[in-house]
């Protein structure tokens, strides 16, 4: 008597496949996690971009309300007098010391330059200048208005 051995029934996965399936699903997961990661600081960068804009908006708009002959808008460095072009305006200097005027909030620098008469006579040039670091890299935000003379 002879038996038909072709017909055998498999239930389950043999070891071998199990271990294939955890490979795939784990360098799936380091990619997920990896990505995770690069979102989070890419967030956490995001939010300091904002709140660095938002700190030059604020001080922007507080100069502007300020009397034109108020002592927070007098120009610090008169027709290039620091050798900086621009009247100064761009150059804040090592540590802000060439800056017209400078405030810290957390860990953001806030500078401002102002130049009188730069673009047109009896205006005054406002620029804020947020400096902050950013995973080990020096970051600015830059806003520049002109102030009319009253």
């Amino acid at each position: 008597m002879m038996r038909d051995r072709s017909v055998v029934t498999e239930n389950g996965f043999s070891l071998i496949e199990v271990l294939i399936a955890i490979s795939i699903f784990s360098i799936g997961m380091l990619a997920v996690v990896s990505l995770q990661i690069s979102s989070m600081n890419l967030n956490a960068s995001s939010r300091r971009l904002t709140d660095a804009t938002a700190l030059a908006s604020e001080t922007m708009e507080r100069l502007l309300a300020l009397p034109y002959n108020h002592a927070n808008l007098i120009d610090g460095h008169n027709e290039n007098e620091d050798g900086h072009g621009e009247d100064g305006l761009g150059f804040i200097g090592e540590n802000g010391n060439d800056a017209d005027f400078s405030e810290t909030y957390e860990i953001y620098d806030i500078f401002w330059n102002i130049a009188e008469d730069h673009v047109i006579e009896n205006t005054k040039t406002i620029r804020v200048i947020v400096v902050y670091d950013n995973r080990g890299e020096q970051r600015q935000v830059v806003l520049q208005q002109v102030k009319n003379r009253p």
